[in-house]
């Protein structure tokens, strides 16, 4: 079980990594497949932190004091309420409990609000077909500052 939860911690990293950089550089680039690719790594990530959730918590219930976090934290004793609520009663399962946390808000976020302001994102932004943009300097005003005008803001 030691191994499964460090596996897929590892694995969690390697998914926020992804999902960060995907959606950066989709963003920047203007690519929507990079974008759709990094909401779906926030979906595996929230994903991949319940299975290490879920891990820790079976370690602690099923007694498996072969993995230190759950020797110090728990004892046979102690009833099961008890031996759940262990999972976040140290440094390292407080961390993983909010971490998950913040990845199924991050995920119901990101899916509540997958079609709302587009108009806000600027690769999506829907351009008439008859205006062009207008070069810099035909935006520039003489005299000491740049104005921007309509023609500029299209």
């Amino acid at each position: 079980m030691a191994a499964f939860g460090t596996f897929t911690l590892l694995v969690a990293l390697v998914v926020a990594t992804y999902a960060g950089v995907a959606s950066l550089v989709g963003a920047r680039r203007g690519n929507r497949r990079l974008i759709t690719s990094g909401r779906a790594g926030v979906y595996a990530l929230a994903a991949v932190l319940g299975l290490s959730s879920v891990a820790l918590v079976y370690a602690f219930v099923s007694h498996d004091y072969s993995i230190k976090y759950v020797h110090h934290y728990s004892d046979a004793a102690s009833p099961l309420f008890y031996q759940i609520t262990a999972y976040w009663g140290g440094l390292d399962g407080s961390i993983l409990w909010w971490v998950f946390l913040l990845s199924v808000f991050s995920a119901i976020a990101i899916y509540s609000n997958r079609n709302r302001h587009r108009e806000l994102l600027r690769p999506f932004r829907p351009r008439p077909e008859n205006t062009r943009r207008r070069p810099a300097h035909a935006c520039l005003r003489r005299g000491r500052r740049a104005i921007p005008t309509e023609a500029c803001l299209v």
